[in-house]
């Protein structure tokens, strides 16, 4: 809760008077998000990247597999859920995010992109305990097709006791670091494709396990 005070002021027998009156308004606070669905996952994502309403670090907490089978957003490479843009800590809690469909069933794209550098952008994601899977984004090679399972583009990211398998891009399949920079523990990167880098790449940015 936030005080404030302002003066009200009136005119009494030609003399001004002012009163401090006393205001009462709510301060935006970082909020926690308890997700079961993946339209639970994107609308708290798009609430988290709120920095007026939200403002971070903000928490995602799932307490469900997230199945995608859309495109939410295309602006760096297509993805199935928004753009990180602001503080985030995803707890995975043991369950996954995973593209629905087989490698011939298009649409085809990625599943996590932090942005760093889009104008206002200051994309930070922690990712614990999670399993990031199928995503694909085999179209060609570089910006764009990089980072299937997550990508930095001048965001950071935080990757611990998660696993990041089946992925499949031009360039970095699971995991890739176009600027910004990616920190690894205690996680699995299996089964990963790439033209240049299956499991990691990092192209301008910085991964350290």
């Amino acid at each position: 809760m936030q005080t404030q005070f302002i003066q009200k002021c009136a005119t009494l027998s030609g003399k001004l008077l002012c009163l401090p009156l006393l205001l009462l308004a709510l301060q935006a606070q970082a909020a926690t998000f308890e997700v079961f669905t993946p339209a639970d996952l994107i609308n708290a994502i798009n609430q988290a990247n709120d920095e007026f309403t939200t403002p971070g670090p903000d928490i995602i907490n799932l307490n469900a597999d997230i199945l995608l089978s859309a495109v939410d957003n295309s602006t760096l490479h297509p993805t199935g859920l928004p753009l990180i843009t602001s503080t985030l800590t995803l707890n995975g809690n043991g369950y996954s995010i995973s593209r629905n469909l087989d490698a011939t069933t298009p649409p085809f794209f990625g599943i996590l992109v932090v942005d760093g550098q889009s104008t206002g952008a200051g994309g930070d994601l922690a990712l614990n305990n999670a399993t990031i899977s199928n995503g694909f984004l085999k179209e060609g090679r570089g910006f764009g097709f990089s980072g299937a399972g997550i990508a930095s583009y001048g965001g950071h990211i935080r990757i611990a006791d998660s696993s990041i398998i089946g992925n499949t891009a031009g360039t970095g399949g699971g995991i890739a670091a176009i600027g910004g920079s990616i920190v690894i523990t205690g996680s699995r990167i299996a089964n990963n494709e790439g033209y240049d880098g299956g499991g990691l790449a990092a192209i301008g940015g910085i991964i350290e396990i």
